[in-house]
C-alpha cells in the first residue's frame, strides 16, 4: 500500500524536523524554591575596604540574579496552584535547558478551588474547557472515500457541572460502522480541557474522585489518543492517573469520559465523571543518542516478518543495510507487538514500528505513533 510508505516517510521527517528543534532552542527553567539568597548589609559598607567592596558589587550583583529567580518563583505560585492551577510561565520555547522534570500547571477543580465551568477556553488565558459536538451526520461515501462525523468545537462547557472542590463533566458515547463493516468509529459528545503548552513531552496526572454512592468506570484521552481506561472509582473514593501525553500542536486537549457500548447517537446515555484535579509536568530533555534513530511506521508492506514467513519481507526489515554492517537486531523496548524490531548498525539504529492492516488514522489511534514521540 502506498500510503503505508508515504506515512513512514512523513513520520521520519516529522521526527528529524523534531529533533532538529529540541536542539536548536532554548528555554529557562524554574530554581528550586528552597534556594537561598545573599544578602548585603547596607550599612557596613562605608568600613569596608577596597577589595572588600568589589567582592561586595560582585555579591550584591548575585543577589540580584537570585532575587529575580525568586520572584519568578511567586509569579509561578500566583499564577499555579495559589490560583486553581493556571499555567506557569515556560519562559522562552525550547528545550535546552530543561534539564529536569519541571511542573508548569497544577489545576484544581471546584468553585472553591478557582478553575470551574466559568472558565470556558480564549487565547489569552490559554486554558479551558471547549464543547465538542459530534451531532452532524456522516458525510459517508463520496467517491470511494468514507467521510465520518466531524465534531464543532467551540468555547464552552456545557457539559460540566460544578461542585465545591470538583467539576462534574458529562459525555455522551457511542461508535458506527460503516456500511462495508471495516470502518469503526468513535464519538465522543463532551466537554475537554484545553490548555496552551509548547510542544514537547509531558507527564498529567488526572485525579478522579466519586461523590455518589455507586462505583463509576471512566477513561482517559490526549489529542484523542486513548491513554487510560477501565478506570474504577469507588463510592465515596478518588483515583489519580497518570500518562505521558507528546505534545506536537501548541495545545493538550483532555477527555474526561464515562464508558458506553451504544452503537448509534439515539441509543447513547449521559455518563458522568468527577474530577477534582489536574497535573502537567514537563518532562527532561532526553540526553542525544550515540546515534540517530530512524523510526519507520507503517503496513504490512514495511513491516518485519517472522522467519516462518520467509522469504517474505517487509521493506523495513532490510533497511538497515543500507547503514552499514548490522551490530545488533532486538525487539523494540515497550511497543508490545513481535512485529516492532530494532536494527543497529555501525552508524544508525533503525526502529521498524510498522504493522499490517493500519492506516494513517488506525495507527495514529492505537497510540503507535504516540510510542514513536515519547
Amino acid at each position: 500500500m502506498h500510503k503505508g510508505k508515504s506515512l513512514a516517510m512523513f513520520m521520519a521527517i516529522a521526527m528529524a524536523a523534531s529533533n532538529l528543534s529540541a536542539a536548536a532552542n532554548g528555554i529557562t527553567a524554574f530554581a528550586a524554591e528552597e534556594e537561598v539568597l545573599l544578602e548585603i548589609n547596607d550599612a557596613d559598607s562605608s568600613e569596608v575596604s577596597e577589595s572588600e567592596e568589589s567582592e561586595e558589587i560582585v555579591l550584591e550583583e548575585e543577589a540580584s540574579d537570585e532575587i529575580l529567580v525568586e520572584e519568578e518563583i511567586a509569579a509561578f505560585s500566583a499564577e499555579g496552584a495559589g490560583d486553581g492551577g493556571i499555567i506557569a510561565d515556560q519562559g522562552d520555547d525550547g528545550y535546552a535547558n530543561f534539564m529536569e522534570d519541571t511542573v508548569v500547571a497544577d489545576v484544581k477543580f471546584g468553585e472553591s478551588k478557582g478553575v470551574s465551568s466559568k472558565d470556558v477556553y480564549d487565547n489569552e488565558k490559554g486554558y479551558g474547557f471547549s464543547d465538542v459536538d459530534f451531532s452532524k451526520e456522516a458525510d459517508g461515501w463520496k467517491n470511494n472515500v468514507y467521510y465520518p462525523r466531524v465534531p464543532a468545537v467551540t468555547p464552552g462547557a456545557s457539559n460540566v457541572k460544578d461542585a465545591d472542590n470538583y467539576v462534574a463533566i458529562d459525555s455522551k458515547i457511542w461508535t458506527e460502522t460503516e456500511s462495508s463493516g471495516y470502518g469503526v468509529y468513535t464519538y465522543e459528545t463532551t466537554s475537554t480541557f484545553d490548555v496552551d503548552l509548547y510542544n514537547a513531552d509531558y507527564q498529567v496526572e488526572v485525579t478522579f474522585t466519586n461523590p455518589t454512592s455507586s462505583d463509576y468506570t471512566a477513561a482517559l484521552e490526549a489529542e484523542d489518543i486513548s491513554k487510560k481506561w477501565d478506570i474504577n472509582v469507588a463510592a465515596g473514593s478518588s483515583v489519580t492517573e497518570s500518562f505521558e501525553a507528546n505534545l506536537v500542536d501548541g495545545q493538550l486537549n483532555l477527555k474526561f469520559l464515562g464508558t458506553s457500548s451504544a452503537t448509534k447517537m439515539s441509543d447513547a446515555k449521559t455518563t458522568t465523571v468527577y474530577v477534582s484535579e489536574v497535573k502537567i509536568t514537563r518532562l527532561a530533555t532526553e540526553a542525544m543518542g550515540d546515534k540517530p534513530t530512524v523510526f519507520i511506521a507503517s503496513d504490512s508492506t514495511v513491516q518485519t516478518y517472522d522467519e516462518y514467513y520467509y522469504p517474505q519481507t517487509g521493506w523495513g526489515q532490510v533497511l538497515s543495510s543500507y547503514f552499514g554492517e548490522l551490530v545488533e537486531e532486538r525487539e523494540c523496548d515497550a511497543c508490545g507487538y513481535s512485529q516492532s524490531q530494532t536494527y543497529e548498525t555501525e552508524s544508525v539504529i533503525v526502529e521498524n514500528r510498522s504493522i499490517g492492516g493500519r492506516s494513517s488514522k488506525s495507527f495514529i489511534d492505537e497510540g503507535k505513533f504516540d510510542d514513536i514521540l515519547e
